[in-house]
């Protein structure tokens, strides 16, 4: 039997050292830095809450994050700052996203960026491609909607269907990655690439932050 270890959740009142309180201030930090950050609201539930029986329900709302209708844009955007900043020593020195388009925009030949997705991370990914200037693709399963390709098209992203299903595109992107040198940024723990997964999870903890410091 292979070891589960590491499926097992933290004792009451423990912490993981995945995801810590460091983690999501680092994150928070970031993402105040980006075109239109605001903190997104928190609607109150009353009525369920009476059914249940609980004090309070409270529904982070994420339509309105970035205009994209999604929260993903917090995992895509601060996984790129990351992977960015160790490709090319940035670490410590770029700590905006205005220094680290600036940064971008003094190389001699920018990283190329590829993703599978069925929507919301791939067209959160392309967002903040098209604000760093970057080359961003954008791969989706077979029989994914137009009108999701397009939301990725209209931000500047090549996005094309693949002829497999949701694994076999992740795994045709991961592919495409290793043989022509682009950036994976995959919101799957590949082997190999299990950093690049928890970079985006670090980013989504900046939710976590805004509804505890509400």
């Amino acid at each position: 039997m292979k070891d589960l270890d590491h499926l097992k959740l933290p004792r009451a009142g423990e912490t993981s050292s995945r995801f810590t309180k460091e983690q999501a201030l680092a994150a928070q930090k970031f993402h105040q830095t980006l075109p239109g950050y605001s903190v997104t609201r928190l609607v109150e539930l009353p009525a369920l809450a009476k059914e249940l029986g609980v004090k309070d329900i409270f529904v982070k709302d994420e339509a309105s994050r970035f205009g994209l209708n999604s929260f993903k844009g917090l995992g895509g955007s601060y996984c790129l700052f990351h992977l960015l900043s160790e490709k090319y020593g940035w670490s410590g020195k770029v700590e905006s996203f205005a220094q680290l388009k600036d940064q971008i925009a003094s190389l001699e030949e920018k990283p190329k960026i590829i993703s599978a997705t069925d929507g919301n991370h791939g067209r959160g990914l392309a967002w903040i491609c098209h604000l760093l200037g970057l080359r961003c693709e954008i791969l989706m399963p077979a029989g994914s909607s137009e009108e999701r390709q397009e939301n990725i098209r209209k931000l500047g992203a090549d996005c094309r269907r693949t002829d497999g299903n949701y694994d076999e595109t992740v795994h045709e992107a991961e592919r495409f990655a290793l043989e022509n040198d682009w950036l994976l940024v995959q919101d799957t723990a590949l082997p190999g690439f299990e950093k690049v997964a928890r970079f985006i999870m670090h980013g989504y903890l900046t939710m976590a932050l805004e509804t505890v410091e509400r």
